[in-house]
């Protein structure tokens, strides 16, 4: 599915885009931050429900599945960051794996994890859309 991009950036419009694809087909509206530096991507509304949306893509496969990067990693080249997920960064986890395939995972389900999660291989199925 990512083998044309070019770049991680391409790879993650195209995650975006599925991901206003699908949260429209499944009912909600759709609200795109015009700032690129928030700790989520969308705000999708459904019934008066508003919910943050983290959108990530994976073509890394690992044990079995997707590994799902949670953490981000910035800096210079004098210092680098890491910034593992708090529990209140987004509400929902949309994920486009290279085989096509998406998980919509609400993050009350993603527990503890922080800096990465596996997704194809069992724990994340009954997200699958």
């Amino acid at each position: 599915m990512f083998e044309e991009c070019k770049t991680r950036t391409d790879q993650g419009n195209i995650g975006e885009i599925r991901a206003i694809y699908e949260f429209t087909k499944l009912g909600y509206v759709v609200c795109k931050p015009l700032t690129n530096n928030n700790k989520y991507d969308l705000v999708v509304e459904k019934n008066g429900s508003m919910k943050r949306v983290s959108v990530k893509t994976s073509r890394y496969s690992r044990r079995g599945g997707y590994g799902v990067q949670l953490s981000t990693n910035g800096g210079n080249t004098k210092l680098n960051t890491i910034n593992r997920r708090k529990c209140d960064d987004f509400d929902i986890l949309f994920v486009l794996t290279d085989d096509d395939c998406c998980y919509v995972i609400p993050t009350d389900s993603l527990g503890e994890a922080e800096c990465s999660i596996v997704v194809g291989a069992t724990k994340y199925n009954e997200f699958k859309i």
